[in-house]
């Protein structure tokens, strides 16, 4: 599904820490999708369902700790509320969810304009995975 999603976010700095507060919302588009016409006479038969995902508003908020200056390590928490999902006007059960997530990471600058970036979330929700890991090399080029 696509989506339009619009923030806002606070940045407060006290040297060697930068707080940071983020507010999300999100308007999911509705769409049409071929879903099972649940017809025992013909079980491979479709018809076009019309889903309306749910709007999500959400907020992040959370701290980055300068450690020497190329390294940072950075804390927060995630969460969102997810509206239910509607199929053909009628909502899907189970398709509110309330998403929570713990985050840790380090930054680490190797080289000028590059940096490794591992971060961990825990899912202390049940609609959130219960770990997640990411890792990036962000590059920045001088013009």
């Amino acid at each position: 599904f696509y989506g339009l999603q619009g923030n806002i976010t606070a940045v407060k700095t006290s040297d060697p820490v930068v707080f940071f507060g983020n507010l999300s919302y999100t308007e999911n588009l509705p769409a049409k999708h071929l879903i099972s016409a649940n017809d025992p006479n013909d079980p491979n038969a479709t018809i076009v369902g019309h889903y309306r995902p749910g709007p999500a508003i959400g907020f992040q908020l959370g701290s980055v700790l300068a450690i020497n200056p190329e390294t940072s390590m950075t804390w927060g928490w995630d969460q969102r509320f997810t509206q239910a999902t509607s199929l053909n006007g009628n909502d899907i059960p189970a398709s509110y969810l309330v998403e929570g997530t713990l985050r840790m990471g380090v930054s680490y600058l190797f080289a000028k304009g590059r940096t490794a970036d591992f971060g961990f979330g825990i899912g202390l929700t049940p609609d959130t995975p219960n770990l997640q890991f990411s890792s990036g090399v962000p590059m920045r080029t001088a013009r």
